[in-house]
C-alpha cells in the first residue's frame, strides 16, 4: 500500500479565555474548507460540551 505525501499546516491559536480564539478559528474555516478544529486540552474543568482530548 503506498500513501500520499501531504506537506500540513499547524495554526495554533492560543490566548486568554475571551479574547476570540474560536472566532477568529471559525473565521479561518470560512475561507478555508480543508482547515478543521483539533480537540482542544486544558487544565482547567471542563465547560458544558467541551470534550475531553
Amino acid at each position: 500500500m503506498q500513501l500520499a505525501s501531504r506537506r500540513g499546516l499547524l495554526i495554533i491559536l492560543s490566548s486568554p479565555s475571551g479574547a476570540g480564539k474560536t472566532t477568529l478559528a471559525r473565521k479561518l474555516m470560512g475561507w478555508d474548507e480543508t482547515l478543521s478544529f483539533s480537540v482542544s486540552a486544558t487544565t482547567r474543568p471542563p465547560r458544558p460540551g467541551e470534550e475531553d482530548g
